[in-house]
């Protein structure tokens, strides 16, 4: 909310210091994205260290079959245009995912009499995360002219979930994690008349993004003490988008309908590897959109 108040403040801000000398536009609506994703952890490998009386070691799980959810994101979209070719936009979406899948897991242990050292111990297990995601971009944008524009922005996504881990017959611990990305971006977008007032649009960026991930053990049925590492990473990629667009005159307002998708791919330093270990990972997000937006005028 805080975020919106402030972007509200810089409107009104602009809405003084252009005057009336100036055509200025401010839009308010609505965005849905019924979205696929598809995480980096899709293939999983996690990792955590445990301590017990007479060993210590750490435990790697692999799960291959996390697979692809989808969901609906939703939000407001607040933007501002002035001075004929400058715009200033913020969209915000919430949205709910859940996983689940088994494999197999790995723990490598170092006792404390050494003649015994290493020892490894294979179980298979299950797992399954419930998610909520978060998606926010603030991009600003420049017209060369009414089919062609720059923008540059900075974006903000992340998420958080509970797990939920069993290994039969009774081992099972639950974990609470929470990912938050932010980065910037630039691309070019074009809007293209076809007949009326109906047109079609296209944009395309390159984005940077650097994350955390930070985790732990809400409880366990273990008897070891279980420690969870913080990570860090970097991802770089890039997204589309297409669409059409209608404009409905008598109501002042913008709907819009397309397609989106998003590509990362995701390095980790070695020391830096939290959790979920990421390094070379893909994500890969896409979905249809559809908002509607009202727009009032002032000046001009």
């Amino acid at each position: 909310m805080k975020k919106y108040a402030k972007f509200g403040a810089v409107i009104i801000f602009l809405l003084y210091v252009t005057k009336a000398a100036d055509a200025v536009s401010v839009s308010v609506g609505g965005n849905l994205w019924y979205q696929w994703w598809q995480p980096a952890w899709e293939e999983n490998r996690f990792k955590y260290n445990f301590v017990m009386p007479t060993s210590s070691g750490y435990s790697v799980f692999d799960f291959k079959n996390m697979g692809t959810d989808s969901s609906l994101l939703f939000g407001p979209v607040l933007s501002l245009r002035f001075l004929g070719r400058f715009s200033i936009s913020s969209v915000f979406m919430y949205g709910k995912f859940n996983y689940n899948a088994s494999g197999r897991g790995t723990n490598y242990y170092l006792f404390i009499t050494p003649s015994v050292n290493p020892v490894v111990a294979t179980i298979d297990s299950q797992v399954s995360r419930n998610l909520v995601r978060w998606d926010s971009d603030t991009t600003g944008s420049y017209s060369f002219s009414d089919y062609l524009y720059f923008f540059l922005g900075f974006k903000i996504q992340g998420y958080q979930y509970k797990e939920a881990f069993f290994a039969p017959p009774s081992f099972w611990y639950r974990t609470r994690s929470r990912v938050d990305t932010y980065g910037t971006g630039a691309g070019f977008g074009t809007i293209l008349p076809l007949f009326g007032d109906l047109c079609f649009t296209a944009s395309a960026s390159a984005i940077v993004m650097w994350g955390f991930q930070s985790a732990g053990i809400r409880d366990t049925g273990s008897t070891a003490l279980q420690i969870i590492n913080d990570g860090k990473f970097l991802a770089n990629g890039g997204t589309f988008t297409g669409g059409l667009i209608y404009k409905i005159h008598a109501v002042g307002t913008v709907v819009s309908v397309g397609f989106r998708y998003q590509l990362l791919k995701y390095y980790q330093r070695l020391n830096e590897t939290g959790y979920d270990i990421l390094s070379g990972k893909m994500e890969r997000i896409y979905g249809l959109t559809f908002s509607a937006v009202y727009t009032l005028n002032f000046g001009g």
